[in-house]
């Protein structure tokens, strides 16, 4: 995993599928990519809520093999 910063906005990128859904599916509360025992799916809704409540929303972008989730100050 890597944490870069471009700008204003904080990126965390590892490598991985690009996501099967939207990001806006990943976070609703009890989503989950592919149906497993362990979790409930709720790592990306606190994620985004926690983001909000700071001024900053969530982004998403696949590139080279990589998932790229930026942290992105909201314009006021």
């Amino acid at each position: 995993m890597i944490l870069q910063t471009r700008f204003n906005t904080i990126e965390i990128i590892s490598r991985g599928k690009v996501l099967e859904h939207q990001l806006s599916y990943y976070t609703e509360p009890f989503s989950q990519g592919e149906k497993r025992s362990a979790g409930f799916g709720l790592g990306l809704y606190i994620v985004h809520s926690i983001l909000q409540r700071l001024g900053y929303r969530l982004g998403y972008k696949h590139r080279q093999g990589q998932n790229v989730f930026m942290l992105i100050p909201k314009e006021k």
